[in-house]
């Protein structure tokens, strides 16, 4: 535990919407699939079935990691990642997939994801370098993935795999991948479940080679229409992306940064560079309000704190923007069914 209060009103990456819904839900409705009761998925976490399920914006990484360190937990499984990467839908990756089995090669496909992975997930960044070989598909993390590593690259092989089918008919074969991490003991499991790489770990960072036979690949799902419709969408989400998000995750990164967190409407609608109306009208719009995103985000923020600082209630009651420490137990318990004590001595790292 760190005793540092101020670290998540700085560096707070890891609070910040990042990751799309979907691939969290994936991960819950394997969990319930195999017969584990869904709601310990959620344990310490600001998050709940129902919230996932209805929920458009993106989640943060740690609420991500919450669920992904959950699961590990009630499976006992360490390859757990390679076993979900096995069951990821196409449509898990948005408008992004549906462009990539319908471009007209599989060298047009791993463009797009190049271009747009940032409109599903921000912690990477993607890269497309040619090489003698054909090309080389990297993967540099914008943020360090800590304990998720050996989930998260597993789910990308997948997709690879995935999409690769799809648009050629068959699995691909002899593809080398390295992975920036040292090889488990389990590795029997990557050749096991995923016999199309050759593996290399302890590398600097992710990547794939991609022959240039299977580059020029024609695919065989190419639709031009579908694939026009599919870049305008993917255009617009990159857009949006670029400017931080919907106006809902942007208004939650601006209340991250807000330290103590005493952040006004109208003080919001300012740092947006909007009148407080029109905020109002543009959060109705996504289907929230500003009082609910500081809700959020005062919870968000009050559990991280709990959980991996030692500060003391009362330091964290006025970190999250509350004077009474007893009104902020109060309003704590609603939040999430236990007092501040309580969840720290449950959910304490």
């Amino acid at each position: 535990m760190t005793s540092d209060i101020n670290k998540p009103g700085g560096e707070n990456w890891w609070l910040q919407p990042s990751i799309h819904p979907s691939y969290a839900r994936i991960l819950c409705a394997y969990i319930k699939n195999n017969g584990f009761a869904i709601d310990r998925l959620f344990l310490g976490s600001t998050l709940n079935w129902q919230t996932l399920l209805e929920q458009q914006r993106f989640i943060s990484f740690e609420q991500f990691r919450r669920i992904v360190l959950n699961a590990l937990a009630i499976m006992k499984n360490p390859w757990l990642g390679l076993e979900v990467a096995r069951l990821l839908p196409i449509s898990v990756h948005g408008s992004l997939g549906y462009g990539a089995v319908t471009a007209p090669t599989v060298k047009s496909a791993f463009k797009l994801i190049e271009q747009a992975m940032a409109t599903r997930i921000t912690l990477y960044n993607f890269e497309y370098q040619h090489t003698d070989f054909g090309a080389r598909f990297t993967i540099r993390e914008s943020s360090p993935l800590q304990e998720l590593t050996q989930v998260m690259y597993p789910m990308l092989l997948g997709s690879f795999c995935d999409i690769v089918e799809k648009t050629t008919g068959k699995k691909a074969a002899n593809i080398p991948v390295s992975l920036p991490y040292v090889e488990p003991e389990w590795s029997a499991k990557y050749y096991e479940l995923f016999p199309e790489f050759n593996y290399t770990f302890s590398s600097e960072h992710f990547f794939v080679e991609i022959p240039q036979q299977l580059l020029n690949t024609h695919s065989l799902t190419a639709d031009d229409y579908a694939y026009r419709n599919a870049l305008r969408e993917c255009h617009q989400l990159i857009a949006i992306r670029e400017q931080g998000g919907d106006f809902s995750e942007r208004i939650k990164t601006h209340l991250f940064s807000v330290s103590p967190l005493y952040s006004s409407q109208a003080q919001a609608a300012k740092a947006m560079g909007v009148s407080v109306s029109t905020l109002i009208r543009k959060l109705k719009s996504e289907h929230t309000s500003f009082q609910a995103l500081l809700n959020e985000v005062r919870a968000e923020l009050a559990c991280w704190l709990l959980q991996n600082s030692e500060a003391s209630i009362e330091s964290i009651a006025e970190a999250v923007g509350f004077i009474d420490t007893s009104n902020f137990a109060r309003v704590f318990k609603d939040w999430m069914g236990c007092t501040p004590s309580q969840f720290r001595r449950q959910h304490v790292n």
